[in-house]
């Protein structure tokens, strides 16, 4: 079984979990981040994960368009979605609606939150400014969910 992890990041949480994520996928594991890498054909993989994390509500707009373009192709393979978001309630899973095609949300296999991380120093002046606005931490933090990413895993490599 061949499987693609493809993924888009604005400051790297989405690659930390895509990379914790393929240590747990069986057989061999493509990884891709669909805003700096050429992606290669689906027609090579069984298995394709998708993942990006939520801003302002909102999934990364490359993510977005490929689902857009490919979804009839990403609906023959075992799919996965998966999502790195901050939100700690019930309505976080709301952005899988959001974020992918009604469709391919319905014929997922396995959709997790991967919970979220926050690298303060690393943010744009604007998204700081944003975080002040919404009187969040000004500070650097992990709340990544690895039963979350083992779920998952577990689910994409059933057969």
């Amino acid at each position: 079984m061949r499987s693609l992890i493809l993924f888009a990041t604005k400051y790297g949480s989405v690659e930390k979990c895509a990379y914790l994520l393929k240590e747990k996928i069986t057989g061999e594991v493509d990884i891709v981040n669909i805003r700096k890498d050429k992606v290669p054909a689906l027609d090579m993989y069984d298995k394709v994960m998708l993942g990006g994390s939520i801003y302002i509500g909102k999934i990364q707009k490359e993510i977005l368009r490929y689902c857009r373009e490919k979804g009839a192709l990403l609906k023959t393979k075992k799919l996965g979605l998966f999502l790195c978001a901050g939100e700690e309630s019930d309505k976080r899973y709301g952005y899988f609606e959001t974020s992918f095609t009604r469709d391919l949300c319905e014929h997922a296999a396995s959709k997790e939150i991967f919970g979220h991380e926050l690298y303060y120093e690393k943010m744009s002046l604007l998204d700081k400014l944003a975080l002040r606005f919404a009187k969040k931490p000004r500070s650097s933090y992990s709340r990544l969910d690895m039963e979350s990413i083992q779920k998952f895993a577990s689910s994409m490599n059933r057969d």
